[in-house]
């Protein structure tokens, strides 16, 4: 399975979408500027983790990213791509209702 080192969200077309990537977190906000997204928010793991878990630990520490676009979410107003289901969705919401449950407890 493929890991990452590098997750957290970035808007581009006034869309907010978790990134994912391998390598060097300044080269990969560079990139990303250079290719037009704002509010550029990444983070480097500790240790290189599959896409959902990547995810997972970012929500984990800044819940408020919890009602970004997951990678196999469609925003409102585009076309449908056929893309593989990794259940990120489930992990994020999985991940959120935690959090509330603490902050109720």
């Amino acid at each position: 399975m493929k890991t990452f080192n590098i997750v957290g969200v970035s808007t581009n077309s006034k869309i907010t979408k978790f990134r994912v990537a391998n390598g060097d977190l300044a080269a990969r906000v560079k990139v990303l500027d250079r290719n037009g997204h704002t509010d550029i928010k990444l983070i480097e793991l500790e240790t290189p983790l599959n896409k959902l878990e990547a995810i997972a630990a970012y929500v984990a520490k800044n819940p408020e990213a919890a009602s970004v676009h997951m990678p196999n979410e469609k925003p409102a107003g585009t076309k449908t791509v056929k893309m593989k289901k990794d259940g990120a969705g489930d992990v994020a919401a999985a991940v959120l209702a935690d959090a509330e449950a603490e902050v109720k407890a």
